[in-house]
């Protein structure tokens, strides 16, 4: 709060059965920086975690995610390619899955002002950049960029920016999602969809 930081590896929000975690990351040059993962609860037998990130507060997440986010931002990137060292922040209703950047598993979380880039899973998957099952997603003014859902040709690797299913509606207003890749060619590069998206 007011200019205070804090660093650390792994963070775990609601991990444990029963646990209640939360975070306040508030007021200018307030931040915090997570060089691995981030997670908030951990299937349908844990906690609740919650983050909340406001008035200019700053969150890193990944192996370099401070070398390329922006003050008053959440930023997630894992830019050394490996898809093992961080960069993944975690949000979970009882599933689990190979993805990117943000794998966002049941509940109804808003992002707003966030950065999602340079995520490159070392295996196959949707969304690289965010992942979203069943879950009632908004997105306000972020950036999803420069991920690669796939490092082979080989695999489906469908919506390396960003890919929704399910049954819930999500919504995305004033986003950009720009040079995202599959290495499989017409696997959607931007943005799949068959779960109720407006844009």
């Amino acid at each position: 709060k007011n200019g205070g930081s804090v660093s650390n590896t792994d963070g775990r929000l609601g991990f444990n059965t029963g646990g209640i975690g939360s975070v306040v990351v508030y007021g200018k040059e307030s931040t915090w920086e997570c060089t691995d993962d981030l997670w908030l609860g951990r299937s349908s037998n844990s906690g609740v975690g919650s983050l909340d990130i406001s008035n200019n507060g700053t969150v890193y997440i990944g192996d370099a995610a401070k070398a390329v986010g922006m003050a008053g931002w959440l930023t997630i990137s894992d830019v050394d390619s490996s898809g093992m060292d961080g960069g993944h922040l975690y949000i979970y209703n009882g599933s689990t899955l190979t993805h990117g950047g943000i794998a966002v598993l049941g509940g109804s979380p808003v992002f707003d002002h966030c950065v999602i880039r340079d995520n490159h899973p070392l295996l196959h998957c949707y969304g690289a950049g965010i992942y979203v099952n069943n879950a009632a997603v908004t997105m306000r003014h972020c950036v999803i960029r420069d991920n690669l859902s796939s490092l082979t040709s080989t695999v489906n690797a469908k919506g390396a920016g960003a890919y929704f299913t399910g049954a819930a509606a999500s919504h995305m207003f004033n986003c950009l999602v720009v040079c995202n890749h599959s290495a499989l060619a017409g696997e959607h590069d931007g943005i799949w969809a068959d779960a109720p998206l407006t844009i």
